[in-house]
């Protein structure tokens, strides 16, 4: 199923993406805000053994490039000639690519993946000169109707991975998820294009596809009984992966909310990013992945800015689950605080001596702040004296433990 717009200037790109026959799921007007920097994809190609940022530019006049990469545009208004010069779109495109890739990998989403950066003139009319213009920029700008030949020549140029559909389709969702704001527009390669208003997409969809299938499971339409066999075939088999991994994940989310292994903290968390997930008919992983579940367990953020500095949370995941998941984290630290006080009491009692002996209020809620794993980390925040740690060090770090780390 191709994406359904109606952008100006960009038509031309969907022709030929639609006609392209390869594999791959494509993304398009996607935003993303990460790590304090915004960019605007026009499309986003996920395909087995790459992934290409494509920047679509409705050019006009005559596009010229020099020996130094520099693009200038000339232009006739009537009997004059004009030359100016333009910001390069190759620069612009890198730029997002290189958020692009450091999103995916302090995600965890690819490690081998190669990525590439594509300006497509997608003006039937522009011209553009750049037999001066380095190799690596004259590579990397083509017109519309180059497109199949380059999505071609990366495919056969990228030979040393191959991702399964089912990694394919998770990049995208993850991509899908971040992207800011919600009226996303989502492609699944094969599927022909329908143009129409933008602001009726997300609607439309909603109404024929659930959010867990992700869009990924078109009917055949009529555009489609004109593919090949194989492109049926590919059809058929990513509606397959999809079903089987939807009803696989859910088996395995279940098994590991309702496990016992893991901190009293992790198994809190992971209870609460099942239910979430099943709520709303997403993937656990859209929540938080399980790299972002340990940096939350480490950091245990109490506060907004706390839990938007951790990387993968930003204010759309703070906006959906961040003040839940403190919410989590601040009610094990009242559990903690009660049995801080509990111990405190019950020593003071059986030693016979003031409560503030033991450690004061403020030192219990330096304790509570520092929320050491061990006894040996307690010692190294000198929160108590030396004769508080010698006597009552040990007790407080296990019940620190007990109610943080404990399995």
């Amino acid at each position: 199923m191709f994406i359904k717009a109606g952008l100006h200037g960009e038509s031309n790109v969907y022709y030929e993406l639609k006609n392209a026959r390869l594999p791959f799921i494509c993304l398009h007007d996607i935003r993303l805000n990460y790590n304090d920097l915004v960019a605007q994809f026009d499309f986003i190609i996920i395909a087995s053994n790459f992934i290409l940022v494509i920047e679509t530019k409705n050019l006009y006049g005559e596009i010229v490039i020099d020996n130094e990469g520099n693009f200038s545009r000339k232009s006739n208004y009537g009997q004059s000639k004009y030359t100016e010069g333009i910001y390069s779109p190759i620069v612009q495109n890198r730029k997002h690519l290189e958020l692009l890739n450091e999103f995916l990998r302090n995600n965890k989403l690819i490690r081998r993946c190669p990525l590439y950066s594509l300006v497509v003139v997608a003006n039937e009319k522009t011209l553009v000169d750049k037999d001066k213009a380095p190799k690596d920029i004259k590579d990397n700008i083509i017109k519309h109707d180059r497109l199949i030949e380059y999505l071609n020549k990366l495919d056969k140029n990228n030979t040393t991975i191959r991702m399964k559909h089912s990694y394919m389709k998770e990049i995208a969702d993850v991509i899908v998820e971040n992207h800011e704001p919600l009226n996303c527009d989502f492609v699944a390669k094969k599927f022909g294009i329908e143009m129409t208003k933008k602001t009726n997409l997300v609607e439309e969809e909603e109404q024929k596809y659930s959010i867990e299938s992700n869009i990924f499971n078109p009917p055949i339409t009529e555009s489609n009984d004109n593919l090949k066999d194989t492109d049926k075939t590919l059809h058929n088999e990513v509606k397959l992966i999809s079903e089987t991994i939807a009803d696989d994940s859910a088996d395995v989310d279940m098994a590991e909310a309702s496990s016992e292994s893991g901190s009293k903290i992790e198994r809190t968390l992971k209870y609460y990013r099942f239910n979430k997930a099943r709520s709303l008919k997403i993937k656990p992983y859209f929540i938080f992945n399980n790299n972002e579940l340990l940096d939350l367990i480490n950091k245990l953020p109490r506060t907004k800015e706390e839990f938007l500095s951790i990387s993968g949370f930003g204010e759309k995941k703070y906006e959906l689950y961040g003040v839940e998941i403190i919410e989590i984290i601040n009610g094990k630290l009242v559990e903690l605080e009660e049995k801080l006080n509990k111990y405190r009491l019950d020593k003071s009692r059986e030693l016979n001596v003031k409560a503030y002996v033991i450690f004061n209020n403020q030192q219990r809620t330096s304790i509570m702040k520092s929320l050491c794993k061990n006894k040996e980390e307690l010692k190294k925040t000198d929160i108590l004296s030396v004769y508080q740690f010698d006597k009552y060090g040990n007790d407080i770090a296990n019940v620190i433990i007990d109610v943080m780390y404990s399995r």
